[in-house]
């Protein structure tokens, strides 16, 4: 499943890979960091077309825009069954 996300600036969207791996992609220039529940950052996507693939059962993570503009990005999500 591909869901299109605008992120506002300090917009964030859950990422849940209990079920799941999920890749994020930063569709123009912006800022989006992929933290987890306890702000340890793995990623900061700031190039068009950047991506961040989170492996499945690793956790609840936060895609935040960090950026004083709104962003595109691309969330992609390989269900597991």
């Amino acid at each position: 499943m591909v869901d299109h996300v605008v992120l506002s600036a300090g917009e964030e969207l859950k990422l849940d890979t209990t079920n799941n791996t999920i890749t994020v992609v930063l569709c123009d220039a912006g800022s989006v960091q992929i933290k987890n529940e306890n702000d340890v950052v793995f990623a900061t996507l700031q190039s068009a077309f950047e991506m961040f693939t989170l492996a499945i059962g690793t956790g609840v993570f936060t895609a935040e825009n960090i950026g004083s503009s709104d962003c595109n990005i691309l969330v992609f999500r390989e269900f597991i069954y």
